[in-house]
């Protein structure tokens, strides 16, 4: 004889209701905001959601958490982030003229 098993009851599904804002934390001296507000702009078109801008202060950012600005980086690490930022640059077909540190 086969055992019996107690029903299953259906789950009771709750409507979730998503926001369709995006808040964009950007600094306007960042190249990385520069380079990458095309494509970030593209996909919140392409999803139809509004984007809520909150510009930041990098140097607020550094003060509390104990990071370093990028003056302040090894010489090592400057030369790394050059050739990063012309690497992304040269893919996103950005029109940056000079990307110094």
């Amino acid at each position: 004889m086969a055992a019996s098993y107690p029903r299953r009851r259906r789950a009771q599904t709750k409507k979730i209701v998503v926001s369709r804002n995006i808040d964009d934390y950007f600094s306007m001296h960042s190249p990385w905001a520069y380079i990458g507000h095309v494509p970030f702009m593209e996909i919140a078109h392409r999803n139809d959601v509004k984007v809520i801008y909150k510009p930041i202060s990098l140097s607020d950012v550094f003060a509390e958490t104990g990071g370093l600005p990028v003056t302040k980086h090894h010489p090592a690490r400057l030369s790394y982030r050059i050739l990063e930022l012309h690497r992304w640059r040269d893919m996103r077909a950005s029109e940056i003229l000079a990307i110094r540190c």
